[in-house]
Parts: C-alpha cells; sequence; structure tokens
C-alpha cells in the first residue's frame, strides 16, 4: 500500500471530514465513522475513512483450480453512488493475499492460514499505522492541501471472512459476543468490542505459547477465537471491531434468504405446487419468469434471489399448509429485507426495521412447529435458529445510525472488482507465473487510464475556453444596449446555453419508442381486436369531459354512447409504454425503466396481456399511498 493512492481517488471532489450522528442518513453522502476512529485527531485535521474489501475468487473457468484473494480499497469521503459506480474506478486494488498451502493438513493448517492473512495485511497498512496518528499533507482534486488522517473506517467482507478478521472462531457472531448456543436470541448479545477481545487475547498469549498452534488453537476456542495471536488491527489507530465490519446484504441476507427463508417456503407450500403458481404468473418486461419452476434450478445468481423476493409472499399466500403466523413471519422478513435496503432512512423508517425484525423473531418459532426448520445433512427438524446471519440482523439499525444506508457497504462492489482486478488481469497472462503478470498488467491500465483523464480535462478545458470567448463576443454587440436589455439578452444567452449542455438538460420520464407498431389502425378494429366494448365511449369521454368535471366524477360512467361519432376515423398504436421515475426516497436518484405492455388477445394470451398502472394525480401520494383519485 502506497499513500499516494489514498490522493489518488479524487473524482469525485475534495476530502471532507466524517461527521456525526444524524437523523437522516442517506446513501448519497460520504459515511460516518465511530468517534474511536476520530481518536487523536488535531483541530483542523481531516480524516480520510479507508474502506477495504476482500474475498477470494475463482480465476479459473468450467478447468482448472486457480484462485486470487484481492484486497480492494476506497475512502468514505466519496459519495456512496459514486464509489460503488465500477466505472468510477473509485476502487483499487492493493494487494492479492498469498493462498498458501501447508503439507501437512491437519487441524493446525487453518490456524496458519489465519495468521498469514493477518500478517500480510499488516505489511499491506504499514503506513496506516505512522500515518493515522502523526497525519499527511494531501493535495485534493481542486488543489487544496489538508492535513489527511488515513484511518481504517470499514472492512466489507462476507460472513467467512468477518470472522477471520475480528478472529472470531466457530459458528460465532463475528460483531457480537454471541456464540453458536445463542445466535438465534431475539435480543441482541453485547458488541465484541476491541477490549473484549484483546482482553482474552493478552490472556491467551501469557498462558499459552504462540508457538504450539494445536494447543493455543484449542485454548482460543473455548473464548470465542480462532487462534490467531497477532491481529493486524491491534496497534491500528481508531479501529472497532464491532463497527468496522459492515452488515452484508448481499451475503448476509440476500443468501440468508436462499439457504433457509425458501427451503421453509419449500417445505410447507410443496416443490410442485410452489412451482406451479411461479409457472401461472403473467410475464412483465423486465422481470425474470419461472415457467419451470425453481426445484430443478442448478445455478442461481443473485438476480434469482432478487427477483424471487418480490413475488414469494404473494405466490405462497393460501398455501393449504401455510398458517397465518407462517406468513406474518415470511412477511415479517421480506419486510425487514427491504427496509435495510432503503437508500435514506430516518427515525421513523429504522423503527420499522426493528418492529419487523422484532415480528419475524416473534414468529420465527412456527418453523419448528410446522417442521420446515430442518438441518442440512441429517433432514430431522431442529428446534433453535442459532444461524449467524440471524444474529446479523441485530447489527443493521445500529450500523445504519453510525454509518448511513446500508446498500453503500454491500459486498457487490468487491464482487464488481474482480473482473477487471483479477480475471481480466488473469486472462491477459500466460497462466504460468501470473501474479507479478497480473499486477503489470494492471499497473499499465492504470496509467492508460490517468492518461486518458488527462486528455479529456484538456480537452474540456478548450471548450470551457471556447464558450467563454463566444460569451464575451455577444457581450460586445450589446455594448450600445441599455441595462435592462443587456440583463434580459444575458439571461436569454445564458438559458439557451443551458438546454444544449446533456448534462442539464431536463430527462423525460414517460415516453413511447419513435415509430408506432401499427399506423391507421381503424376505431373500430381496435375496438375488436382488444375486445373492449366501450373503447370509442371512453375516448370520447377523455377528448370532450376530461377536464370539465372534478376528480371524483371520473371514471364512474361513460357519459358518451358506445355508438358515438368521431371526427378522427384510425390512430397509431403504440403497444409498449416506457416509464423512469424518481425513487421514493431520493429524486436525484432514477429507478430502473420499466415496459408497461399493452398486448391484444391471441390464442396464447386469451384476455390478451395488459400491465396494471397506479396513476396519482395530486401530491398527496407520498403520506397516503394509493389513496385518493
Amino acid at each position: 500500500m502506497q499513500i499516494r493512492q489514498i490522493g489518488y481517488i479524487r473524482r469525485c471532489g475534495p476530502a471532507i471530514g466524517g461527521g456525526g450522528l444524524r437523523s437522516v442518513f442517506p446513501v448519497k453522502w460520504h459515511i460516518n465513522v465511530s468517534p474511536r476512529v476520530q481518536e487523536g485527531l488535531p483541530e483542523g485535521a481531516t480524516l480520510i475513512p479507508i474502506i477495504l474489501g476482500s474475498d477470494k475468487t475463482r480465476l479459473t473457468m468450467l478447468g482448472g483450480n486457480k484462485e486470487a484473494w484481492p484486497v480492494y480499497m476506497s475512502i468514505g469521503n466519496i459519495w456512496a453512488k459514486d464509489r460503488n459506480t465500477p466505472s468510477n474506478g473509485s476502487w483499487v486494488l492493493l494487494a492479492y493475499i498469498p493462498l498458501a498451502e501447508f503439507s501437512d493438513p491437519g487441524p493446525s493448517c487453518q490456524t496458519l492460514k489465519n495468521r498469514l492473512f493477518h500478517q500480510c495485511l499488516k505489511i499491506v497498512l504499514a503506513p496506516l499505522f505512522s500515518t493515522g496518528v502523526h497525519g499527511k499533507m494531501m493535495t485534493t482534486s481542486t488543489g487544496l492541501v489538508l492535513n489527511c488522517f488515513p484511518r481504517l473506517g470499514l472492512y466489507l467482507a462476507d460472513y467467512p471472512e468477518q470472522l477471520l478478521i475480528n478472529i472470531a472462531g466457530g459458528r460465532n457472531s463475528p460483531v457480537t459476543t454471541a456464540s453458536s448456543w445463542n445466535l438465534g436470541d431475539s435480543d441482541p448479545s453485547p458488541p465484541r468490542t476491541y477490549d473484549w477481545i484483546m482482553e482474552r487475547l493478552l490472556y491467551l498469549r501469557r498462558k499459552y505459547d504462540t508457538a504450539d498452534i494445536s494447543a493455543y488453537s484449542k485454548a482460543a476456542a473455548e473464548y470465542g477465537l480462532n487462534g490467531v495471536d497477532k491481529p493486524f488491527w491491534e496497534n491500528l489507530p481508531g479501529y472497532q471491531p464491532e463497527l468496522c465490519i459492515a452488515p452484508d446484504i448481499l451475503h448476509g441476507l440476500h443468501r440468508l434468504w436462499r439457504d433457509h427463508i425458501l427451503k421453509w417456503a419449500q417445505h410447507l407450500v410443496g416443490n410442485d405446487e410452489l412451482n406451479r403458481r411461479l409457472a401461472v404468473l403473467q410475464p412483465v418486461v423486465g422481470y425474470r419468469r419461472y415457467p419451470n419452476g425453481i426445484s430443478k434450478m442448478k445455478q442461481w445468481t443473485g438476480r434469482d434471489d432478487r427477483e424471487l423476493q418480490r413475488v414469494l409472499v404473494a405466490v405462497i399466500s393460501g398455501a393449504a399448509e401455510l398458517t397465518p403466523r407462517a406468513l406474518s413471519s415470511f412477511r415479517a422478513f421480506h419486510d425487514f429485507c427491504y427496509i435495510a435496503q432503503y437508500v435514506s432512512h430516518n427515525d421513523t423508517t429504522l423503527r420499522y426495521l426493528e418492529d419487523a425484525k422484532n415480528l419475524f423473531h416473534n414468529t420465527k418459532s412456527v418453523f419448528i412447529t410446522l417442521g420446515a426448520r430442518l438441518g442440512e445433512k441429517s433432514k430431522k427438524v431442529l428446534n433453535h435458529f442459532n444461524i449467524p446471519k440471524i444474529a446479523a440482523m441485530h447489527t443493521y439499525a445500529p450500523h445504519i445510525r453510525q454509518f448511513g444506508a446500508s446498500p453503500q457497504y454491500s459486498t457487490d462492489i468487491t464482487e464488481y472488482c474482480h473482473q477487471p482486478m483479477a480475471k481480466d488481469a488473469y486472462r491477459s497472462t500466460n497462466h504460468k507465473e501470473y501474479e507479478v503478470q497480473m499486477c503489470r498488467f494492471l499497473i499499465r491500465k492504470e496509467a492508460i487510464r490517468n492518461f486518458r483523464e488527462f486528455l479529456q480535462w484538456v480537452s474540456e478545458d478548450e471548450a470551457n475556453t471556447a464558450r467563454d470567448a463566444q460569451r464575451l463576443k455577444f457581450l460586445a454587440t450589446l455594448v450600445d444596449r441599455s441595462e435592462r436589455y443587456q440583463r434580459l439578452a444575458m439571461e436569454m444567452y445564458e438559458k439557451e446555453c443551458l438546454s444544449r449542455s446533456p448534462e442539464l438538460r431536463v430527462r423525460g420520464h414517460i415516453w413511447l419508442s419513435r415509430d408506432p407498431c401499427k399506423r391507421g389502425v381503424p376505431l373500430s378494429q381496435l375496438r375488436d381486436s382488444y375486445k373492449l366494448r366501450d373503447f370509442i365511449a371512453a375516448l370520447s369521454d377523455f377528448m370532450i369531459y376530461s377536464e370539465k368535471f372534478p376528480h371524483d366524477l371520473r371514471n364512474t360512467r361513460r357519459f358518451s354512447r358506445e355508438d358515438t361519432f368521431l371526427d378522427i376515423a384510425t390512430a397509431d398504436v403504440w403497444r409498449n409504454l416506457y416509464l423512469q421515475l424518481p425513487t421514493a426516497q431520493d429524486e436525484d436518484i432514477l429507478a430502473d425503466r420499466r415496459t408497461v405492455q399493452a398486448l391484444p388477445p391471441d390464442d396464447t394470451w386469451p384476455r390478451g396481456q395488459c400491465h396494471c398502472v397506479l396513476v396519482h394525480d395530486n401530491a398527496d401520494a407520498q403520506p397516503t399511498g394509493i389513496e385518493g383519485t
């Protein structure tokens, strides 16, 4: 690791210090940091919260066993949306952790691998030990020189690596003191603090020889540790284990849903019945269908998890073996899963999150009663919920209050980074001694990207100079005009320039394709093909009466007769309407584009295929939901 890389991540603006607790925690802002991370900072210092992420990944496809263990880095001063957009290059590769293989595959082998990981990170993060205490003068992208203190703020990892980082052993919680026998408790366990870990670690060092791997690891397991005697964060300024390890939506919630929640639903509803219900769902453009069900699927993706989560509660509702209590538990978990993915939170939404979690814990015993909580190997009913990812549900609300919305520290971004920084680099080598070649490939790729950005900066500077010259030329034509005329002319000129800017141009949220599906279709033919008996009457009402009647009288009855004569005889037909609206929580973020279809009846769909759209025509949509007109 080189400190210059911290200053290199600059594309989204100058570094700014982390703040304290806020009443609203939007995803677009930089992360907050824990109070311990800010300890010892001098007056006027700028904190640089370092975000690390690591994950093993497979390099070879189909055959071979080549793997890599990359460690990525970004900083928390960048807005989350920009930081987690892979094309922005806001994440850089720090190192590849060596994947050591030991000749003696005994019980001490895993402990040696764990110690190697911490020793490697101690070498990689060596600059943080001194710079995090004494600071370093750095120049931002805007030319400001700041006294920066880079300190580790967050570490993104899946559950096995979370255990490894906080040296937790067995099936314990990496951020709380919960162990394998109380992971399913409805009340959260005390946090796994720095002092809690170091107290047990120092005791083990005094009582046992750390070189005796077998004896030391066995004793450490009794204290909830994994046998690592020198964690990399022991002398790292500001490290706080219970907060720096972020709860992971990808591996925490989505995998918990796939490995447990979905299996409980399959057991209660039955595979055949669940497959049948999924197969008859109406197809919607942009949403995945499962015409053959899911029981025989061999390969799952994260998108499959998200697509099925949308419909699972509605699909299983009404099943014979599903009691109201079980359905409430399923709904509570899905509520928790979706609320945890909000891009902005306040005290009310966090209360919703806690209520959903409490309802799930209060009703989850029904899965034991109904025999759905089965062991993975024994296939016998288990009488507990000691699942580490269920224990992690207690950590979402505290982390959101401290660091901001959960999506900004999900491991989705580290999964994206594997492709350009590990897999593509490996494919560019001759597959022999590929580690050095991968590093050389990435160095050259970074140099090319830097030069391309320099050329882009030069071209933008020249364009700005040309615009300034054109503006001065326009001002010269107004010399003999009055002051009021000059002001109005300049306002019109500036407005015209803004309208030509693609960044500031207003984007349409509802649109049709350029060409219709059919041109010049007679209205009577449209009425017959879509089997809409009152189509002409409804069209007449829309053209004549839509602006004359108040909202409460619309859509109650037709004012025009079915045989009404209209001046228009034909119409162009579009079968697809495209919508892209701002998200409910942030108007600056557009949701995914949706396609609304209106297809006439045919042999496949006797009743046609028309999607439902709710249109709220007043400003009360947010507080009232679907109430009103």
